[in-house]
Formats: structure tokens, C-alpha cells, sequence
């Protein structure tokens, strides 16, 4: 039997290279490079009946296509790149998070703003395809910055990405708001110590002047120029309600109204060197209680050695006295 039947009766005619094939065997059972009379792609050779016994004699072969065979096509072919999706098999314990940044960093904004959406994450060398997900669908966008060149009200929602190498993201949330004015923030929740930026931002940038930051109705800071807020550290009073106030021209304008929560720290440490009056009063509590337990264990030792040495000095005279007798 020939190798080239055999490779054709697992079905590798026609992804083999053409160089691999020769014509039926001589005697010998080896091929002769003087005959290159090679059957044609796809082709079966006719063969004998004793041959076809033979074929059906021989074990079951599996052969797998490698993922760059193809006509034409070796080992240092082009390779075609892996296809993501949602549930990619890269998303495994030890793979790193891709990581979804806005530019600007606001997770609020207005009509016909401009936003872009960043993608951090380890790619493939050469190979920086990103799958960016809108509300749970599929964009058409591969790149691994997405831009939103005027944001539309449709524009808002949760955004992810997933890179080669890295596994689907976290959800961002993205709200694009109708009006004039609106209260910017880079997220709505902050833990006591980070600090707070807030921004009071007017539709397609007009001037605004007299800018007011409120707090839970009650006005926190002024601003004859706009300029944006900062707190440096936040504390658990800084939640509540906040919105913000100001002319475009002549006419008075107000956001809509957000709420920020901050929270305690997720693993509390002790920042000062002075310990609480409990732990200095349990401290001392447990100083007298050693003191006067070594001062007791000395007593007893002291007593109990007086005693022994006394019943010896009993012991001793009793005998003497017997003795005597």
C-alpha cells in the first residue's frame, strides 16, 4: 500500500503540499524521485482487492488539520487571529482583568459631549484586537480606544472590554444627560481619605459664571469664575445629595441632583502611635495580676520549703529521742 492512498483514506488530499506525493511504489516500496506522475488533488488511486483488504487490515488513524494547514499555506504561515467573546476561555483564575478608563474621566456627561472609552489590558505580540461590549451586545469596534464623538441619550449604559490576554472587565457606567448644566464626578462612591473631585459642566462648554456647589440643599462653595471642587480627603459627612447652580448669559441654571456615598475603609488600621484607655487600662490590669501572681508563687515556695525543713527537724529529733530510750 502506498502512503499517498493511506493519506487519502483519512482525508488529507488536497491539504497536503503537493511536493509530499509521488506516484505507486516499485518494488521495493519506496518511492522513486523519477516518477512524479502525482494524482490529482482530492483524487483516490484505483487499487487491487488485495490492497483494499490490506486498507481495512490497517488501524483507524485520526489526523488533525493544524490550525495553520491550508493550501498553500506551512508552519510559518499567517495565523489567524483567535476569535473573543464574552465567554473566552482566557477568563481564568490567574488572568488578569482588562480595565475600562474614560477620557475625560466622568461618568457623567452632557449631549453631544465627547467621550472616549480606553481598554488597559495584555494583547498577543502584534495583535491588539479588543472586543468591547455595550449593554451586553457586540460592537463592531476592535480598537482598544472606543470613541463616542457626540454622545447621544441611546450612547448611556455599561460598557466592558476583554483583550487577548486579559478577561472581560468590570462594568463602567456611562449616563448621558439632557440640559444645561450637569454635576460630573469620576464615579459616586468614594472611601473616606480619597479625595473628591466634582465638576459643574455646561452643554457644549458655554460660559458659566457664579457657580454655586450645593450639599444637601445647603451651599458648600462659590465660584465667581466656574472652576471645579476639590476635597482632599473625604469623610463619611461628605454623602449626601449634591448639585450645582450658575448663569449661561443672563439665565440661571441648575443640574440635576446626584448622590455620593462614602464609605469607611475597607481594612481600618490604627493611624496614631497612643493606644485607646481600654487596651492601657487592660495592660496595667494584667501587670498587677502577674505581680501578685509571682509575688504568691515566691510566698508559697518560701512557706513550703520552712515546712519541709521544720518535719525534717521533727523527723530528726524524734529519732535522736527514740535513741535515747
Amino acid at each position: 500500500m502506498t502512503i499517498a492512498w493511506a493519506m487519502a483514506e483519512v482525508g488529507l488530499a488536497g491539504t497536503v503540499p503537493p511536493t509530499w506525493w509521488a506516484s505507486s511504489p516499485g518494488s521495493s516500496g519506496q518511492f522513486s524521485s523519477r516518477d512524479r506522475t502525482a494524482p490529482k488533488w482530492g483524487s483516490r488511486p484505483r487499487r487491487s482487492q488485495a490492497e483494499s483488504v490490506a486498507l481495512a487490515e490497517l488501524p483507524t488513524v485520526v489526523v488533525q488539520q493544524a490550525p495553520w494547514a491550508s493550501p498553500g499555506a506551512g508552519p510559518a504561515g499567517p495565523r489567524q487571529p483567535r476569535a473573543l467573546t464574552p465567554c473566552s476561555p482566557t477568563s481564568a483564575a490567574d488572568v488578569p482583568k482588562a480595565l475600562v478608563l474614560l477620557d475625560p474621566p466622568w461618568a457623567s456627561v452632557l449631549k453631544d459631549d465627547h467621550v472616549t472609552l480606553k481598554c488597559q489590558g495584555l494583547h498577543p505580540a502584534g495583535d491588539n484586537t479588543t472586543q468591547w461590549l455595550h449593554n451586553g451586545s457586540l460592537l463592531s469596534s476592535q480598537a482598544p480606544a472606543y470613541t463616542i464623538t457626540a454622545a447621544r441619550a441611546e450612547d448611556g449604559g455599561e460598557y466592558r472590554c476583554q483583550t487577548g490576554l486579559s478577561s472581560l472587565s468590570d462594568p463602567v457606567q456611562l449616563h448621558v444627560h439632557l440640559g444645561w448644566l450637569v454635576l460630573q464626578a469620576p464615579r459616586w462612591v468614594f472611601q473616606e481619605g480619597e479625595p473628591i473631585q466634582l465638576r459643574c459642566h455646561s452643554w457644549k462648554n458655554n460660559k458659566l459664571h457664579k457657580v454655586t456647589y450645593l450639599q444637601n440643599g445647603r451651599g458648600l462653595r462659590y465660584f465667581h469664575q466656574n472652576s471645579d471642587l476639590h476635597i482632599p480627603e473625604a469623610t463619611r459627612n461628605h454623602s449626601g445629595s449634591y448639585f450645582c447652580r450658575g448663569l449661561i448669559g443672563h439665565h440661571n441654571m441648575s443640574s440635576e441632583t446626584v448622590t455620593i456615598t462614602v464609605q469607611g475603609p475597607a481594612n481600618p488600621v490604627i493611624s496614631s502611635s497612643v493606644l485607646p484607655w481600654h487596651q492601657i487600662a487592660f495592660c496595667l490590669v494584667m501587670g498587677l495580676l502577674l505581680a501578685a501572681d509571682t509575688g504568691l508563687y515566691f510566698s508559697v515556695q518560701r512557706d513550703l520549703r520552712s515546712s519541709q525543713r521544720a518535719r525534717k527537724e521533727h523527723t530528726l529529733g524524734w529519732s535522736l529521742g527514740s535513741q535515747d530510750k
